[in-house]
Order: C-alpha cells, then structure tokens, then sequence
C-alpha cells in the first residue's frame, strides 16, 4: 500500500481554556516538517540528549523532544514522572 504523507498519524486535544477541547489532527507530512523546523532552530545532531518527562498529550513531547531526536538519530530518555535526583 502507497503511503500517503497526508494521512493522519495522531490527535492532540486542544486545552479547552476558550471553548470545548477539540481533537487536531497531525499528519505525517506536519510531524516530519515540524521536527525538521525543530531541528534546526535547536541544531539537533545525533549527539544530543534529552530527558522528556513530558506528558505525551503535550505538543511538546512530540514535536520537540519525542519525533526531533528519533529522527535525527539522537537519544531520548523517557521518564514516567519528572524526578530531579534520578536526573541528576
């Protein structure tokens, strides 16, 4: 099957501060240019690290610390709940 970088690849909720949360519809083409945008305002490299105790709901976690690094290759601690001794 072709794939299709149109097709959805996850929702996001919206917070509901104004109105009703309301599901945004990410699609595989909005991921990768997202991450590619990332990556180059941060300059990612494979070399990086990052510790991502952000909820996976958050905008966030996927378009800075989660898809950024996996797809230049570099490395992603997750971590269930933010602990400052364990990170440091």
């Amino acid at each position: 099957e072709p794939f299709d970088e149109d097709h959805p690849i996850f929702l996001i909720y919206t917070s509901g501060t104004t109105a009703f949360p309301k599901g945004a519809m990410y699609t595989h083409k909005m991921l990768f240019w997202n991450s590619l945008n990332t990556e180059i305002r941060l300059d990612i490299t494979s070399n990086d690290r990052a510790i991502n105790c952000a909820p996976p709901f958050h905008t966030g976690s996927w378009n800075v610390l989660l898809a950024t690094f996996v797809l230049h290759g570099a490395y992603t601690l997750l971590m269930r709940n933010f602990d400052a001794d364990a990170v440091l």
